[in-house]
C-alpha cells in the first residue's frame, strides 16, 4: 500500500492527504496523462532585461532556422510593446511573444544569461530546460512536455528508495496535471506553474542530469495520475507532519472527500513543515 510504504520512509517529502488515503477512499491511478500527454508552461522568472539562449541543436525563432549553439537574444520593449529576436546575422521584430524552439525535443536550451544556482552548491547553474523558451514581457516562459517537466521537479532527492520516488512523482505530476485542466490558480499570466514551493519547487535540465533515480521512478510511472471517482484530483504535499495531515478544510476554504486529516506517526512529536 501507498500509505505503508510512505510511513517507512525518511520523510524528506511526505505525500499528503491523496496517497495517504489512497485505499481508504478509493483513489486510484490511471493513465489519463499518458495519453493526453499536455505542454506544460512554466514561468521561470521575471526581467526587464534582454535574453540570451543556445540551444545544442537546431532551433527555430519565428519559423527561421538557427544553428546548433548560436547565441540568440531575445527582448521586449515595453512602450512599443513589441519583441525582438536576433541572432549574428538576422533579426526580427513581433508584436507578439517570441518562443525559441528546439527542433529535436530531446535537445537542451541554455538560458545564458540566467543565473540560478541551488544554494546548498552555489558552483551549479540550473539554467538548462528541455522544450521551448519564451519572452512574454517581463516573464521567462519554459514550455516543454509533462513528462519532461517531472523530471525536473526538484521535491526530492536522488537517493530516496524507488517507491517512495514513485508515489512523490504520481503525486507531482497530477497536481500539475490538475493545474492543466483547471488553470484558474495563475488566471491572467503567461504560465500554469511556477517554479517555487508555491507550486513544486522546478529546476529544469540540471536537476534531471543529476537524478537518474528520480527520472528512473517518473518512467516507471509515466502518464499515472490520482483520480477520485473518475475526476482528477489536486494533490498537495508537504515536508514534514506533526503526527497527523491536515485536511483540505484546515489549509483552504471548501472540502473534498479525498483530501481528509490522518494519523501519521512516524513523524509524532516533530514539527509541521
Amino acid at each position: 500500500m501507498i500509505y505503508d510504504i510512505l510511513m517507512n520512509q525518511s520523510m524528506k517529502k511526505i505525500i499528503v492527504i491523496v496517497s495517504c488515503i489512497y485505499f481508504f477512499l478509493g483513489t486510484t491511478f490511471t493513465a489519463d496523462a499518458a495519453t493526453v500527454r499536455p505542454k506544460i508552461r512554466v514561468g521561470l522568472y521575471q526581467t526587464t532585461q534582454p535574453i540570451t539562449i543556445t540551444v545544442n541543436g537546431k532551433s527555430e525563432v519565428q519559423s527561421h532556422s538557427v544553428a546548433t549553439d548560436t547565441v540568440i537574444t531575445l527582448s521586449y520593449d515595453p512602450t512599443a510593446t513589441t519583441y525582438t529576436a536576433s541572432v549574428e546575422d538576422w533579426s526580427t521584430t513581433s508584436l507578439l511573444p517570441i518562443v525559441v524552439d528546439p527542433v529535436k525535443k530531446n535537445k537542451v536550451a541554455t538560458i545564458t544569461s540566467y543565473s540560478n544556482s541551488p544554494d546548498w552548491n552555489t558552483s551549479l547553474n540550473d539554467n538548462q530546460f528541455y522544450g521551448a523558451i519564451e519572452l512574454n514581457e517581463d516573464w521567462v516562459v519554459n514550455e516543454l512536455g509533462i513528462e519532461n517537466y517531472v523530471k525536473g521537479v526538484a521535491e526530492a532527492g536522488n537517493d530516496n528508495k524507488p517507491a517512495y520516488l514513485k508515489a512523490l512523482y504520481t503525486a507531482a505530476r497530477t497536481y500539475v496535471y490538475f493545474l492543466y485542466l483547471y488553470p484558474t490558480k495563475h488566471a491572467g499570466e503567461p504560465y500554469l506553474v511556477d517554479t517555487t514551493p508555491n507550486d513544486q519547487v522546478y529546476r529544469g535540465y540540471g536537476f534531471t542530469n543529476r537524478a537518474p533515480n528520480i527520472v528512473a521512478a517518473v518512467d516507471a510511472t509515466a502518464g499515472q495520475i490520482v483520480t477520485y471517482n473518475g475526476e482528477v484530483v489536486v494533490t498537495p504535499y508537504f515536508s514534514q507532519s506533526d503526527g497527523r495531515t491536515r485536511a483540505w478544510s484546515e489549509v483552504w476554504s471548501g472540502d473534498y472527500p479525498y483530501l481528509q486529516s490522518v494519523d501519521d506517526p512516524c513523524c509524532t512529536g516533530e514539527e509541521l513543515l
